[in-house]
């Protein structure tokens, strides 16, 4: 899921030219925030991401950046499937935005 999450943001930024982003230095929490906005920016409703905004902040969802990084790299953390079943439809609205 990280690695989707973060190919989603990239996705948008190469095919939008933001310049405001630079995909090798920037966090994925940077490059998440500035998708976002301008997804906003571009007419998308803002409640639409409120839900991913929201995930990606809380760092008990399976959504925070800091989460998924514990799932690759800390062999005792391992994803509630009922959660990560609530995050996904909560979050689902911002990955069909931007591969629609």
């Amino acid at each position: 899921m990280r690695v989707f999450l973060e190919l989603t943001v990239d996705h948008y930024v190469a095919n939008k030219k933001l310049p405001s982003i630079d995909l090798i230095k920037d966090t994925l929490n940077k490059k998440l925030q500035k998708v976002t906005e301008d997804l906003i920016n571009n007419g998308v409703n803002k409640n639409d991401l409120k839900p991913i905004q929201k995930a990606v902040a809380d760092p008990l969802n399976p959504f925070s950046v800091d989460t998924l990084n514990q799932y690759v790299h800390n062999r005792f953390m391992l994803p509630d499937p009922k959660r990560l079943i609530l995050s996904w439809d909560s979050a689902q609205i911002f990955f069909e935005t931007i591969w629609s």
